[in-house]
C-alpha cells in the first residue's frame, strides 16, 4: 500500500524501494510483482523490468493465461530497448487478448494498438502505422495521444498542412497540450524559413535579370555611338572644317555624342561586378566627350 501511494504521488524511487521490501516479504503476490516490474520500467531499469515481466509471463504460461497488460508492458520495454520485432509481437498478443474490452482511450487494447502503430512507424512501415492510428482515432477522436501520433507521422512524410490541421484538433479540446503547441511552433518556424529563402531567391533572380538587361543595353548603345563617330569623321574636310551647315550644327544633331546615362539599378555597394561596370561606363563616357571637342576648345 505504501509503494502504491508513493507511485501515485510520483515518488518513483521511494515506491521502488517500498515494493522491493514488499516483494521480499511476499514473493508470490502477483500485484506486488507487476507493480515492482512497472516501477523498474518507470525508473529507467529497462533490462531489469524486462526480466521481471518475463518471469510473470512464464508463470502465466504455466496456467495457460495471457495477461494483455503484461504483454503491452513487455512490448513497450522491448521498443525502448530497440528490439522492435519483439515489441510488435507482444503488442499484437496484448490486442488479441483484450478484444473484449470497450475500445476506449484507457483500455489496454487501445494502448496496445497505439503502441503498435508507433513501433511500426519506427520500423518504417508507414502504411500499417497509419492504419493503427486511424483505428485509434475512430475509437476516440479526441485522444490527444492518437492525434499527435498521426500528426507526427504526417510531419515525417512531409504532409505539413495535414499535420498542422491535426495538431490544431488536439488544441481544440486540449488547449494546454504542450506537445501540440511545440510542434505547431516548429512548423511555423519552418514555414517562415522557407518563405524567406524563396523571397531571397526571387530577389537574386530579379537582380541577375536586371544586370543582364543593363549590360545588353549598354553594349547596344556603345555600338550605336561607334557608328555615329565614324560618320562624323568621314564628313570632316582635310582642313578640319565640318561640311555640315550651321543650321545642322545648331539643330541638336550633336546630341548623339552626349554621355550615356546608365539606366537605374537598385544600389548594391557590395557588388564588385556592378561597381566595375559603372567605373568602365564612366571612363567610356569621358573618352567620348574628349573626342568630340575641337582642338581649339
Amino acid at each position: 500500500h505504501l509503494g502504491s501511494a508513493q507511485f501515485c504521488m510520483g515518488e518513483y524511487q521511494s515506491a521502488l524501494k517500498s515494493l522491493e521490501m514488499a516483494k521480499s516479504r511476499n514473493p508470490r503476490s502477483r500485484d506486488i510483482l507487476v507493480n515492482h516490474a512497472t516501477m523498474l520500467y518507470l525508473t529507467g531499469y529497462l533490462d531489469a523490468a524486462k526480466d521481471a515481466f518475463r518471469n510473470i509471463e512464464k508463470e502465466d504460461t504455466q496456467i495457460d493465461k495471457k495477461d494483455p497488460d503484461v504483454h503491452n508492458n513487455l512490448g513497450t520495454i522491448y521498443a525502448g530497448l530497440g528490439e522492435l520485432d519483439e515489441a510488435v509481437n507482444h503488442f499484437q498478443v496484448a490486442m488479441q487478448h483484450s478484444e473484449f474490452e470497450l475500445p476506449s482511450y484507457n483500455s489496454t487494447h487501445f494502448k496496445a494498438l497505439l503502441n503498435l502503430g508507433g513501433t511500426l512507424l519506427m520500423k518504417g512501415d508507414e502504411t500499417q502505422a497509419t492504419q493503427c492510428f486511424q483505428k485509434c482515432i475512430r475509437y476516440d477522436d479526441q485522444s490527444s495521444d492518437a492525434l499527435i501520433a498521426m500528426a507526427e507521422m504526417l510531419v515525417a512524410k512531409g504532409s505539413t498542412t495535414e499535420a498542422e490541421e491535426t495538431f490544431q484538433k488536439v488544441l481544440k479540446h486540449d488547449p494546454s497540450n504542450e506537445q501540440a503547441q511545440d510542434h505547431l511552433a516548429k512548423i511555423a518556424t519552418s514555414k517562415r524559413a522557407t518563405q524567406n529563402a524563396a523571397l531571397r531567391k526571387s530577389r537574386r533572380d530579379s537582380r541577375r535579370k536586371m544586370r543582364a538587361q543593363f549590360f545588353s543595353n549598354s553594349d547596344s548603345e556603345a555600338s550605336d555611338s561607334f557608328v555615329g563617330k565614324s560618320r562624323t569623321h568621314s564628313s570632316m574636310t582635310p582642313g578640319g572644317a565640318s561640311l555640315a551647315s550651321e543650321s545642322e550644327a545648331g539643330s541638336g544633331t550633336e546630341s548623339e555624342f552626349e554621355p550615356m546615362v546608365p539606366r537605374s539599378l537598385p544600389p548594391d555597394p557590395h557588388d564588385p561586378v556592378e561597381n566595375l561596370a559603372r567605373a568602365n561606363i564612366a571612363r567610356s563616357n569621358s573618352s567620348r566627350l574628349s573626342e568630340v571637342v575641337s582642338p581649339g576648345g
